[in-house]
């Protein structure tokens, strides 16, 4: 197995934990009578405005082209890896945007920000397990050492850990403070004794 679909599937889990967060915030903690934590949240969708497309969309476009050139046909098979990653990426900023109106402003309606919360969370979701089930499994069967020896090459500048100017680790502290304010915001509180 690859080290390199190792890390993309790692990645993967990250982002479903943080959909999860992001979704516990806008929809499910309001319905249980509980507030959305917007600071949670803007966390959140600064994560995702930066994360994949500089670390992880790179690295799989990567895969994806090397697939191309050992194998075409298949590749054509699993879509245009390239174009849903644009897309992605005009989702999380449109919620981004509606999300800032409503904090700035207060004006703008709540319920247009949770539309756009909804159809990023959902596009990112099946975009999450698409790739999974069609493009790594594929990768991994098609190619071969010296693919994964050129991928580890190519896509070491968008490694998160090696990354330049600190900011793949800032990004990697934002993850974890994220997970850790929900954690807490998740924890019982306790009412006067």
């Amino acid at each position: 197995m690859s080290t390199t679909v190792d890390l993309l599937r790692r990645e993967h889990a990250n982002h479903r934990k943080l959909l999860g967060i992001l979704e516990h915030q806008l929809f499910e903690l309001p319905n249980a009578r509980g507030e959305t934590d917007y600071d949670i949240v803007k966390a959140t969708v600064d994560y995702f405005l930066t994360f994949p497309s500089r670390h992880h969309h790179p690295k799989e476009d990567v895969v994806f082209n090397h697939l191309k050139k050992r194998a075409p046909n298949e590749a054509k098979k699993i879509g245009d890896l390239l174009r849903e990653h644009e897309e992605l990426d005009v989702y999380v900023r449109a919620f981004a945007g509606a999300l800032e109106n409503v904090l700035i402003s207060g004006v703008f309606p709540r319920e247009v920000m949770l539309q756009g919360g909804r159809a990023f969370i959902d596009a990112m979701r099946k975009h999450v397990t698409e790739e999974e089930r069609l493009f790594f499994d594929k990768a991994e069967e098609i190619l071969g050492e010296e693919d994964w020896a050129a991928i580890a090459v190519e896509t070491a500048e968008f490694d998160e850990h090696t990354a330049v100017e600190g900011a793949a680790g800032d990004l990697s502290a934002l993850r974890s403070t994220i997970l850790n304010w929900d954690a807490e915001s998740r924890q019982p509180t306790s009412g006067p004794a």
